[in-house]
């Protein structure tokens, strides 16, 4: 397992990080514990949970897995999320991250987070209040380091300048989407994370299955998540994916690989990539997904050629030309 510097810190964390999305909801909590146990065992030290995976029921099984090992372990967690009917408990205001830290650590059975990520912006709060909110989790000792997801380039700009103005303990890590055919924060977003020292972990690396190969134009494979999540059919699911999915099959073929690996190689190729996020809901996923990024890295004629696949797929929509 290769293992990556998070930035501004000497912690190394694995280049696979597990995804626990599906714990306690689809995947069984008897299977969840032998998806970490099997994880763990194979070198992977990064796993990422939320509060709002199935309403706490991941964290919950998450902490259960993290028995006898909590040590050796980076554990993420996430706040903004609804959890609940009462409309304060979600979004990002100093009422329920403080409400949603004390509840967090409770459900996974720990003292302390070390990645503690604002899930999604929050637009009835103002940042300030947000991280200065988070910087005090950070000097109180209930987390150790702060994380961003889903946020642009410009609202991390804002984030850091506010932390360098009022002495606030700043983010150094953001999660994002990212794959062979989801390309659109190399635009603004990458750049700016490496002009800033900051890590990247990523998830959907295969598009949530679409280059996994196992779905074909019309009706989605069943018990996936485009069968049973309508975001991901939206983000996904289209005539020009499909033709960029066969074009990357083509490529891998002939390197020897399967579009899934070419599609974890690739990912683990990029620079801006501290760690890839492996949501799994059976075993043979994760035993699959490890398998994946052993071997070879991609040579950079076949990263070109994943390029060019991008550029017809995304026309002039994020400053390409052709």
């Amino acid at each position: 397992m290769q293992y990556n510097n998070l930035s501004k810190t000497s912690l190394k964390v694995s280049i696979l990080s597990l995804g626990t999305m599906m714990f306690g909801g689809q995947t069984s909590e008897a299977d969840s514990l032998k998806i970490m146990d099997y994880a763990f065992e194979h070198g992977i030290n990064f796993f990422d949970t939320a509060n709002s995976y199935n309403q706490g029921e991941s964290e919950k099984i998450v902490g259960k897995g993290l028995k006898g090992r909590r040590d050796e372990i980076i554990l993420a967690t996430k706040v903004r999320g609804n959890m609940g009917e009462n409309p304060n408990n979600a979004g990002l205001s100093r009422r329920n991250i403080l409400s949603a830290v004390d509840a967090s650590l409770k459900r996974l059975d720990t003292d302390y987070i070390d990645i503690y990520y604002m899930h999604a912006p929050d637009y009835e709060t103002s940042i300030e209040e947000s991280i200065e909110t988070m910087s005090s989790l950070v000097k109180s000792g209930k987390i150790r380091y702060i994380g961003v997801s889903n946020y642009a380039a410009w609202q991390i700009a804002d984030m850091l300048s506010i932390c360098d103005k009022r002495n606030y303990i700043a983010p150094i890590i953001t999660q994002n989407v990212y794959n062979p055919i989801t390309r659109g924060i190399e635009t603004e977003l990458v750049p700016f994370l490496k002009a800033h020292d900051m890590g990247m972990a990523i998830y959907n690396p295969i598009a949530g299955g679409l280059l996994a190969g196992k779905h074909k134009p019309g009706q989605p494979a069943e018990n996936t998540r485009f069968a049973n999540n309508g975001a991901y059919f939206d983000r996904y699911w289209s005539d020009e994916n499909f033709a960029a999915a066969d074009k990357l099959t083509q490529i891998a073929g002939k390197c020897g690989l399967s579009i899934l690996q070419l599609a974890m190689k690739w990912c683990a190729a990029q620079e801006s990539v501290t760690s890839i996020i492996s949501g799994v809901s059976r075993l043979a996923q994760i035993e699959q997904n490890i398998a994946s990024i052993e071997g070879e890295p991609l040579d950079v004629e076949t990263l070109l050629k994943c390029d060019d696949v991008w550029r017809s797929l995304a026309g002039t929509r994020f400053g390409y030309n052709r």
